[in-house]
């Protein structure tokens, strides 16, 4: 029987180390046009998985003695007749463990001396340990065999705070790594454009803006753009603060409509979509002095930049006969009409059923199970519900889309 100890091999710091290395090197090694085309989330969450450590999780109730014992002969010394061979009874106990094994073989910043006698089984995905001795006693073998599981216990649990504390210093550094990253190059970037001497650019390469006069309805020009091998190009998008003004503008409706259900219990789709439009406009106007919010279709509120939609509310009436493919399939239709990374957008959510509760549910479930789901935006309350989405075969495209939900009255 091949035998190590555990615990005692190559020092676990200088591994974790060594992932943190190889996650600085990969973060200044990544493309800069494709490092500045990926949204924060993704690249944090690659660099982190690169450079995260897994402890391995033993399964002590598991633990099992090998079938039969077997005799093995050894060399011992005897202080009358010296050197003497000698059998011996062995019996083994076997604990399954999950995760990677490496840890149990390395030593980390607290040990134990000597080290704990034992080796790792992988493809078994066990340890093992094993008594041997020539007068076995049923009880002093179990207690022998429950001191060793309590030291590598211990031992393990040394490892998983070397471990925790990587992972965590991971989680704090990334995020600041990626953000001093991102500032360097773009810095770098506008270093260059401001040389002065010309520069050969596609004639799509500027960025836009959307001008609008009473409240300024802005568009910006983002740090990130999509994954692609080629130049980053910053691409038009409604800035957050006139996101959240037209969503505030939906939202201060919607509490008007619940206030008086009369007004649109009997109204269908495009005419509560309507009289969303005269309150959106009543506050933005666009650059020609025109409506900047219109409809496209029968359900949409956009604004379009040039052939670009910035922002889209698609609207959707929900019975009580309605399901959540009925959410499913508006969902598909935001996905449909916007084609740019980080484009705003809004579910609105017509309810005509009075356990709005259970209906809300329905969409939540409906989004965070959606293919194109990510992840959970930054507000979650029963009034709105973001999620991040990525855009049909572009994992690296993301859209927010807020969820609001109306009482439109039974409509009967």
């Amino acid at each position: 029987m091949a035998r190590n100890d555990l615990f005692n091999g190559r020092e676990l710091q200088a591994d974790l180390s060594t992932n943190l290395k190889t996650v600085m090197d990969a973060l200044n090694a990544w493309d800069p046009d494709n490092f500045l085309a990926l949204p924060d989330a993704d690249l944090i969450t690659e660099l982190v998985d690169l450079g995260a450590v897994e402890c391995p999780e033993l399964h002590s109730d598991q633990w099992y003695l090998e079938e039969k014992p077997i005799e093995v002969e050894r060399v011992m010394d005897d202080w009358v007749r010296g050197r003497i061979r000698r059998r011996v009874t062995q019996y083994t106990v076997r604990v399954p463990f999950s995760g990677h094994p490496a840890p149990f073989s390395m030593k980390a910043s607290r040990y134990f001396d000597p080290p704990i006698a034992g080796r790792v089984d992988e493809s078994a995905r066990e340890l093992v340990v094993v008594w041997e001795g020539t007068r076995p006693d049923p009880a002093e073998i179990k207690r022998w065999f429950e001191e060793r599981l309590d030291r590598i216990k211990e031992s393990l649990g040394f490892a998983r705070a070397d471990i925790n504390a990587h992972n965590g210093n991971l989680l704090n550094q990334i995020p600041q790594w990626v953000a001093q990253r991102r500032a360097r190059l773009l810095a770098d970037r506008q270093v260059h454009a401001n040389i002065g001497i010309p520069i050969r650019r596609r004639p799509d390469a500027a960025a836009h803006t959307v001008p609008v006069r009473r409240r300024r309805l802005m568009s910006h020009q983002p740090a990130l753009g999509p994954r692609s091998t080629t130049p980053y190009e910053p691409e038009p998008t409604l800035e957050e603060a006139s996101y959240e003004m037209a969503l505030a503008v939906l939202r201060n409706a919607r509490n008007a409509f619940e206030r008086s259900p009369s007004l649109t219990e009997k109204l269908g789709e495009e005419l509560i979509r309507d009289l969303l439009l005269i309150l959106l406009n009543a506050q933005f106007e666009g650059k020609a002095g025109g409506e900047v919010f219109n409809c496209r279709g029968k359900t949409d509120i956009l604004i379009r930049e040039d052939d670009a939609n910035v922002f889209i509310a698609e609207c959707k009436i929900f019975g009580p006969k309605d399901g959540p493919s009925r959410i499913t399939a508006t969902i598909d239709q935001l996905l449909g009409y916007l084609t740019w990374r980080d484009t705003k957008a809004a579910l609105l959510l017509f309810i005509r059923d009075r356990d709005v509760t259970t209906v809300i549910a329905k969409a939540v479930a409906a989004f965070e199970s959606h293919p194109n789901f990510k992840r959970r935006g930054k507000t979650s309350t029963e009034e709105r519900h973001d999620f991040i989405l990525h855009t049909n075969g572009d994992p690296s495209r993301e859209m927010i889309v807020a969820f609001l939900p109306f009482l439109v009255g039974s409509g009967q």
